[in-house]
């Protein structure tokens, strides 16, 4: 109980600042309990209840906030994180800062993105072309098509 209230504390602060800089500020504040389970969220020029708020939040701004609560999880455990398709209700502008976000993270942690999307997660230059895998960032990030390697019988 007490390692989990430790680490609800420590990143509560990393996982709002990361959501505020998503939403360009539209949610400045988001409140969790010792066990990371969110419990409110402030916006901007809203008098209203944190749990109404949290409630009303669409189903793509929820999944970027788990998406965020488990990458900083992930980093401050220093273990990987897997990804199934956690950004398909995500808009073009939030995907970009997600791609970034990821990249950096994956300096410090592994990353591992299960996708049927993969244009959402890398640009079209970093696909693999002849071979089934592509490195990029100097050995970092590794782009697999498992099509080419799984095969079905």
């Amino acid at each position: 109980k007490e390692d989990s209230s430790s680490l609800g504390s420590a990143l509560a602060g990393p996982v709002t600042a990361r959501f505020s800089e998503l939403t360009q500020g539209r949610y400045p504040a988001v409140k969790f309990s010792p066990s990371l389970t969110a419990t409110g969220v402030d916006v901007l020029g809203v008098q209203s209840s944190p749990d109404s708020i949290l409630e009303a939040l669409s189903v793509g701004t929820r999944d970027h906030l788990a998406t965020l609560v488990r990458l900083a999880i992930a980093l401050q455990l220093e273990s990987t994180i897997v990804l199934d398709d956690h950004l398909v209700h995500t808009d073009l502008g939030r995907l970009a800062w997600f791609r970034e976000a990821l990249r950096e993270a994956s300096a410090r942690t592994q990353v591992v993105v299960l996708t049927c999307r993969p244009l959402d997660y890398v640009s079209a230059e970093a696909l693999p072309t002849d071979t089934a895998s592509r490195s990029l960032d100097g050995g970092l990030t590794r782009v697999i098509d498992l099509s080419r390697v799984i095969k079905r019988r």
